[in-house]
């Protein structure tokens, strides 16, 4: 199993809300559970690795 916590900051841009659900959307499609904080989201999940990997 695995369990990552990560945090996104947009730089430089008016459309940061945008970008961060964006993100997370993606997230969602890794089949791992998820809990979204206010400044970061915590994942987990069995053979996520690989997928997460894939997916930064």
């Amino acid at each position: 199993m695995i369990t990552a916590e990560v945090s996104l900051y947009p730089q430089k841009t008016t459309n940061a809300s945008q970008i961060i659900s964006s993100s997370l959307n993606s997230l969602g499609q890794l089949n791992l559970k998820t809990n979204v904080g206010s400044i970061s989201t915590k994942l987990q999940g069995r053979g996520g690795l690989e997928r997460l990997k894939k997916s930064v």
